[in-house]
Order: structure tokens, then sequence, then C-alpha cells
């Protein structure tokens, strides 16, 4: 009898430990699902960040080569405001 009961007590501590790791191994799997989600969740946020970075991207472009041909158009009007000052200075002396 006592060797029945001491089995018992055996059997329920290593119950115990079954339990005790199973409920570790559903804890970690939750933790795992978690962590799922998570990367999921940052690679579409990653995914809208470099979109929206392209859009930006090709905006500065655009905005630069207008840019750019204001300052040509700017170049082109100052050197002709230059050259008729020139013709201007060049009647007045006569």
């Amino acid at each position: 009898m006592v060797a029945c009961t001491a089995g018992r007590l055996q059997h329920r501590s290593i119950q115990g430990k079954v339990s005790t790791a199973e409920a570790h191994a559903r804890g970690t799997l939750v933790a795992c699902s978690l962590l799922q989600v998570d990367i999921l969740n940052t690679e579409a946020h990653n995914a809208r960040l470099a979109e929206t970075l392209k859009l930006l991207d090709d905006e500065l472009r655009e905005k630069l080569a207008a840019i750019e041909k204001y300052e040509l158009e700017i170049k082109r009007r100052n050197d002709e405001i230059e050259r008729k000052t020139r013709d201007i200075d060049v009647l007045n002396r006569r």
C-alpha cells in the first residue's frame, strides 16, 4: 500500500510537470503567433512606407526638373537684359 501511494504521488508529480511543460509550450506558441502578427504588420507598414517614399522621390524629381527649367529661363532672361542694357549704353553714348 505504501508503494501504491508512493507511485500515485510520483504519478501526480509527473502529471504536474507535464501540465507545467504543456502550459509553457502553449505560452511559447502564443508568443510565436504574436511575433508572426507583428512581423506581418511590420512588413505591410514597410511596404506602405516604401510606396510613399517612391511617390515622394518621384515628386521631388519632378520639382527639381521644374526648378532647373526655371533657373535656365531666368539665366536666359538675364542674358537678354544684359544684352539690351549694352545696346542701350551704346545708343546713349552716340
